[in-house]
């Protein structure tokens, strides 16, 4: 009966006394020697019990707090749902651990190693190769954006890029550096607009000159040119679409050409022809503007 007694005196010293010292003790030190008894457990567990989170209302995560007394409105929380079948908020990673402040996720690791920051994009699992840059491939999920590792642009036999191009990835201007030239490319809307190469020849799709343009070299558009300013070639000019003079003068270099081939020359200022001109298309001259063949010649 004594024994019994004292016993129930023992438990209760350490209920009321004894455990809340330890609870709130300045420091505590849990030893265990996991190579011991692995099997046994961890040194700390916290088991999230009888919610999967999976429906609503349930939660399902096991949580871990950091506080200030000074502060008790802020908080920063280690959270984890690592069961089957369990994803973060916006089901975006797959048995997530998170980082949050204020219940607010900041940085998130799913089980597969993806990465996700402030809830805003993720990043890939996988590293790139030498020559690859990190961007946004897709963001059609308006709650993250991917991103991955993407090579730059390469062309012909093979040499490096430097690239900037725009954020939906059809627009960019790159530089080329290969074996055979240097070069500068414009892709607009998803389609090559123009080429500057190290031999001063270009290439465009369509050209609108609304100052002056001064060729040094071969200038070779696919695509229609406009000028309402003056065009001043020293090298060929040479166009599959027209050519239209737009209150600009047009002067071409003796001994050097202008070819449309299957364009117009349409003149509503000036152009004066010094070399030679090959025509695949007609040639129209508005009234009151000026066509000065200055020793060249037109052939239509």
């Amino acid at each position: 009966m004594k024994t019994r007694i004292f016993l129930t005196a023992f438990l209760c010293f350490f209920a009321t006394v004894l455990f809340p010292l330890f609870s709130l003790a300045q420091q505590t030190t849990i030893e265990y020697d996991s190579d011991t008894s692995p099997s046994i457990g961890p040194q700390l567990l916290i088991l999230e019990k009888g919610d999967t989170g999976k429906v609503d209302p349930g939660d399902g995560w096991a949580r871990l707090w950091f506080q200030n007394d000074s502060d008790l409105s802020n908080r920063w929380a280690f959270l984890a749902r690592p069961h089957a079948g369990a994803s973060d908020n916006d089901t975006i990673l797959n048995k997530p651990i998170v980082m949050a402040f204020n219940a607010s996720q900041k940085f998130a690791v799913a089980s597969n190693g993806v990465v996700r920051i402030n809830k805003k994009y993720t990043l890939p699992n996988q590293k790139g190769t030498v020559g690859q840059v990190l961007t946004i491939v897709d963001t059609s999920n308006p709650k993250n954006a991917v991103t991955d590792w993407v090579d730059l642009p390469t062309v012909g036999g093979g040499g490096s890029a430097s690239n900037i191009i725009d954020a939906d990835m059809d627009t960019e201007v790159y530089l080329l550096e290969d074996d055979q030239m240097d070069t500068i490319k414009f892709r607009v809307n998803g389609m090559m607009a123009a080429e500057m190469r190290a031999d001063r020849s270009s290439i465009f799709t369509k050209l609108d000159v609304y100052d002056n343009l001064n060729v040094n070299g071969n200038l070779t558009a696919v695509g229609s040119l406009n000028a309402t300013s003056n065009l001043n070639s020293l090298g060929n000019l040479n166009l599959t679409g027209e050519l239209n003079s737009v209150g600009g003068n047009i002067e071409i270099a003796a001994g050097d050409n202008l070819n449309l081939l299957g364009g117009n020359l349409n003149v509503s200022g000036a152009a004066t022809v010094i070399g030679t001109s090959n025509m695949g298309g007609s040639v129209t001259i508005a009234n009151g503007a000026n066509l000065a063949l200055n020793g060249g010649n037109i052939n239509v």
